[in-house]
């Protein structure tokens, strides 16, 4: 009997209520930003070279115009038999899919073809290079903030920096058309749009009235927003041309409240799209933008200017062939065209010069010149392109953007030059520092030192504080030892905020142990410095006497032109005890300055 019961409640206690609940397939999937472009181009089919027997007549340009797409081969501009007076314009729409992003935009002058000489060309041309047309200097542009209908109407915002001559505002780089800078960012499934006009002439804006429509097209000549006078002689630009690159970037805007269009490596020829990553030459400079407007313009002497000019001012170099100069007080000195295309070029008086340009003030900014020491062999002990150097107090707030410097050489009998292209210099335990300055978008070249002497594309003596080096392009410096940058000491030197960044070091400065694309000497606090995302070949931490940084050297995500970098092969430490964190080493190379 009680057996019996047992088994009975043992059975009554597997009998509770239940239930399941079974959720099947979850899945994460990743949303998209599609940047998709179109184009409809309206002009004269006399321009069109795909018109056998034109007349004249106004309308769209099928040749430019396609409906929304990715960007493959179509090209926004075709045009052939240009004459004087001829104009177009087109309107771009540029449709991110799905998300909110930024997008940006930049064109970039590629080539300016002669073509050849006609004969009332050659009567006033007498340049027949490969890429020295001149029709760039005629050929006007004007681009705005369209609401598309392909006309420039009251009230619509004209974009300053894409409207001039090609060489002044075709220079690749990026212009937000939405950034956190100035606007909220696209949204997803809507469309903007860019108008452009051209024309071969002077160009005057003239936006007609509004109409409300953003679906009707200039339906005559007249209603295009702006006119163009083609009286005058051009015969030098007979036959020649322009070659134009443009590109789109769009960019998720959620969880990047901080993207400028103005940080991205700007465009160069044959660069690639979609993040693909081309190592490009020295001969391209980033883009360049002259000031806007000058309160002394030197005519014969920069220094003259600078002398006439008082703190605070812009002095404006326009191209030609100038002397060393000095800036001893606060001020710009700013060439007036892209140094790449044009030529505001300084150049050494005589081979006792030391430095082309010195700064010695605080508040300085010293952009598109061209420093050239071509055919002058200097024999200063520091010679150099630019050099800043204190007279009795600490130098802040120096910018030195966008300048070529190139052979920076000695005279053959100096044993005693170390040259460099652009210096800080300070003496030994002078006790000053620079502090809040730039040195970025310099192209540098040829810097050669003295036998037993050293080379330095950039080289900084002295404590710094807030200094950044970057997007400059190195090449070609020679001398027993030397870098293409070098962080260097005389004296124990204290860093903090210190950025090398960005910079393309790749050809000319690796030779054996002695030579590097960067050094960060033995006498320099390594602890306030990093050296990331550059293209270089090889790196030394210490070197020469001095007593070796405590910290380690932060030298990650730098292509070392191999994705697998190795100690003693990539990266050099000496003495030994310093350390370099150089990993994780990019996979391949960056977007080059």
């Amino acid at each position: 009997m009680i057996a019996f019961v047992g088994a009975a409640a043992v059975a009554g206690t597997g009998a509770f209520f239940s239930d399941t609940e079974t959720s099947t397939g979850n899945t994460f999937t990743a949303g998209a930003i599609d940047l998709l472009i179109d184009n409809t181009s309206y002009g004269f089919d006399w321009n069109d070279p795909t018109v056998d027997d034109p007349t004249g007549e106004w309308g769209q340009n099928e040749n430019n115009s396609w409906q929304l797409s990715d960007l493959t081969d179509q090209l926004f501009f075709n045009f052939d038999d240009l004459k004087p007076g001829d104009y177009g314009e087109d309107t771009i729409s540029i449709h991110v899919n799905d998300n909110d992003a930024w997008a940006c935009m930049a064109l970039n002058l590629t080539g300016t073809p002669e073509n050849g000489l006609s004969e009332p060309e050659e009567d006033v041309d007498q340049t027949a290079g490969e890429n020295e047309g001149e029709l760039q200097n005629h050929l006007s542009f004007i681009f705005w903030n369209d609401d598309g209908d392909n006309v420039l109407e009251e009230g619509e915002e004209v974009i300053e920096e894409l409207s001039g001559l090609p060489g002044s505002i075709f220079t690749g780089g990026w212009l937000a058309i939405a950034d956190s800078a100035n606007a909220q960012p696209l949204p997803g499934g809507t469309t903007q749009y860019i108008g452009k006009g051209w024309c071969f002439g002077e160009m005057t804006p003239a936006p007609v009235a509004q109409d409300g429509q953003n679906d009707v097209p200039p339906s005559a000549p007249g209603r295009v927003g702006f006119t163009c006078d083609g009286s005058g002689s051009y015969n030098e630009a007979q036959t020649d041309g322009i070659e134009v690159d443009v590109a789109f970037h769009a960019e998720q805007s959620r969880n990047n409240d901080q993207f400028l269009c103005e940080n991205l490596p700007p465009l160069e020829g044959g660069q690639g799209g979609d993040g693909d990553r081309e190592v490009v030459g020295a001969e391209n400079l980033v883009a360049y933008v002259a000031p806007s407007q000058c309160d002394i313009t030197a005519t014969s002497s920069i220094q003259s200017a600078i002398g006439q000019a008082t703190s605070g001012q812009t002095v404006c170099v326009p191209d030609g062939v100038y002397n060393e100069f000095t800036v001893d007080k606060p001020l710009t000195i700013a060439g007036l065209t892209n140094p790449a295309l044009g030529s505001a070029k300084v150049v050494p008086s005589g081979p006792s010069v030391e430095q082309l340009a010195l700064v010695t003030s605080s508040d300085v900014t010293i952009t598109g010149l061209h420093f050239d020491g071509t055919g002058v062999a200097l024999d200063g002990n520091q010679a150099a392109g630019i050099q800043i150097s204190p007279i009795a107090s600490d130098i802040d707030n120096v910018d030195i953007v966008f300048n070529v410097i190139e052979n920076i050489i000695v005279d053959g009998s100096n044993t005693t030059a170390s040259n460099k292209g652009i210096q800080w210099f300070t003496e030994t335990n002078s006790g000053f520092s620079l502090t809040n300055s730039n040195i970025s978008h310099n192209i540098i070249d040829e810097i050669a030192a003295a036998p037993n002497k050293g080379g330095y594309g950039i080289q900084t003596v002295g404590d710094m504080d807030n200094v950044t080096i970057s997007y400059n392009t190195i090449s070609n410096t020679s001398g027993t030892w030397g870098s293409g940058i070098a962080l260097d000491a005389k004296n124990l030197v204290d860093t903090s905020g210190v950025s090398v960044d960005h910079n393309q070091i790749m050809t000319g400065v690796h030779n054996g142990t002695s030579r590097f694309a960067i050094q960060v000497e033995a006498n320099v606090d390594g602890g306030g410095i990093v050296v990331n995302t550059n293209n270089i070949e090889s790196l030394l931490y210490g070197g020469s006497s001095g007593t070796p940084s405590p910290d380690i050297l932060n030298a990650e995500d730098n292509w070392w032109g191999t994705a697998t970098p190795t100690l003693g092969t990539d990266v050099f430490v000496a003495p030994i005890t310093n350390t370099v964190d150089f990993d994780p080493a990019e996979a391949s190379a960056y977007p080059t300055s």
